[in-house]
């Protein structure tokens, strides 16, 4: 035979042996231990990369505490931009949170992976342990890009995960994942080659328009006392509604500077921690949907800033910060552990080598809008952050333009608790087939799952298991005059 015909052969080994690395690339990112947890992880743990040209997205996949093919399949991603969603993944919903000296792990009792199983990816590329063999490719980095690349790591993560196809797949974030994550969602709802189930998508206190969060503030700031009804008065008739004004604009900065001293993401809440960041205790002013919407810059100082600790972390301290995130993520036995690339500089909650252009035009109600008939939606916020305040937000989702539900229309929503049912917020429903929510979460700051876990964990239950939102009771439809009404 000879040598040229032997190519035919050659080439289909090579291929039969991309295919079975292939299949073994999950055992080979499979997590066996974690250092300051005794044993193997509760459930299984898979951490490596998704990788397509030059750039490679971490991620970790954390499987449901349960089995079968219809438990959902979560992706999470937090914001900035330019934060880490390991952030999501040990300081508010993981199945095990960090301590604050970096040493210890804890259980969650609420743990999203109660409920799903839960993929945290680290993007855009340059954040966390996410890299490019390509430096460039940090320096130019804008919505669009995030989101192409994002569907790039979700097709690699379902070739290597195939098995997770046919569950029901929902996209979730917070802050700036209010930009993450429809723009993602808009990628796949319009993409014909998506052969997985996606149902739906939810965003906790996230960025929605820019103008609106202009707007808000003033709203906010007297609804929760810290402006007069007469310096309101006194605003809203300098501003007419126009926001742009010099003499609004000043206006606007006068009443924030009586504000300087307010926690920036925890209206109610001192910080007393050392090192705050701007806008903490003592700074030079709140960060404010407003502010943040002048120098969007800031909001990952949200993100940086101290805040309180997980409850199941059960520390008798008034503010927490990333300090043991960073320090347990740097551990070489860590990084080993998580399969990291080893010439990469040690985790840092937010990237500050990244350059990213944020679309100031950007307004999610139109995205919202394409998709609501097809994909299931929740939106939520803590009612007491500054920063993406609960005000903007509800905005946002009436200019979706979906018809309210006249009988849950801010109606407040309650869970269970030890000390019997305890209303958790307040709740609108939004008459599509799918289902569109807007719930607060009352008391709860800019991290909803960390400063109200237990009111997260059930409010996330219900969205995914389609019991109703108000009383996690079931649900049935009907239709009467015309007219679909839900029936408890």
């Amino acid at each position: 035979m000879q040598a040229t015909s032997l190519l035919p052969f050659a080439f289909a080994a090579a291929l039969c042996l991309l295919s079975r690395l292939a299949l073994a690339a999950p055992d080979a990112d499979r997590v066996d231990a974690l250092p300051g947890w005794p044993g193997t992880p509760p459930t299984p743990w898979f951490s490596g990369y998704l990788s397509f040209g030059k750039k490679h997205l971490h991620y970790v996949l954390v499987e449901s505490e349960f089995e079968g093919p219809n438990v959902p399949l979560l992706l999470w991603m937090n914001g900035g931009p330019g934060c880490s969603s390991l952030d999501g993944l040990f300081y508010e919903h993981g199945p095990l949170l960090i301590d604050r000296f970096g040493s210890t792990l804890y259980q969650n009792p609420f743990a999203w992976n109660k409920l799903a199983h839960v993929l945290y990816l680290e993007a855009p590329v340059g954040v966390g342990y996410s890299y490019s063999e390509d430096k460039e490719d940090t320096q130019h980095l804008n919505d669009e890009q995030t989101a192409v690349d994002n569907l790039q790591a979700l097709k690699v993560f379902f070739s290597l995960f195939p098995e997770h196809k046919k569950r029901p797949f929902y996209i979730s974030g917070e802050s700036y994942g209010g930009v993450y994550v429809p723009t993602l969602s808009l990628k796949v709802f319009e993409d014909p080659a998506v052969d997985w189930d996606m149902r739906g998508f939810l965003v906790g206190n996230g960025v929605f328009d820019w103008k609106l969060m202009q707007k808000s503030s003033v709203e906010f700031l007297y609804g929760h006392g810290a402006i007069s009804w007469r310096q309101k008065a006194k605003v809203d008739a300098a501003c007419k509604g126009d926001f742009s004004t010099e003499e609004c604009q000043q206006l606007l900065d006068q009443m924030e500077s009586k504000t300087t001293g307010l926690n920036m993401y925890d209206y109610y809440r001192s910080c007393f921690h050392a090192g705050g960041a701007s806008g903490a205790v003592g700074s030079s002013g709140p960060l404010t949907a407003r502010r943040i919407a002048r120098e969007p810059e800031l909001l990952r100082e949200v993100v940086r800033a101290p805040r309180p600790p997980h409850p199941a972390l059960g520390e008798d301290v008034p503010c927490i910060d990333s300090t043991g995130g960073t320090t347990w993520l740097g551990k070489p036995e860590v990084r080993a552990a998580l399969h990291i690339e080893a010439s990469l500089e040690n985790w840092t909650i937010c990237s500050g080598s990244i350059h990213y252009e944020r679309d100031m035009t950007y307004s999610a109600p139109k995205l919202y809008a394409k998709m609501k008939d097809k994909y299931k939606i929740l939106v939520y916020n803590g009612d007491t952050d500054l920063a993406c305040d609960f005000v903007a937000d509800s905005w946002a989702v009436d200019a979706v333009n979906a018809t309210v539900n006249v009988k849950y229309d801010w109606v407040p929503w309650k869970i269970k608790a030890q000390d019997g049912d305890q209303v958790a917020g307040f709740l609108t429903m939004y008459d599509t087939t799918p289902g569109l929510f807007f719930a607060t979460v009352k008391g709860a700051g800019h991290m909803v799952p960390q400063w109200k876990p237990q009111a997260a964990f059930q409010m996330l239950d219900r969205f995914l298991s389609g019991r109703h939102m108000v009383d996690g009771g079931p649900l049935r439809e009907t239709r009467e005059a015309g007219e679909s009404q839900v029936v408890v």
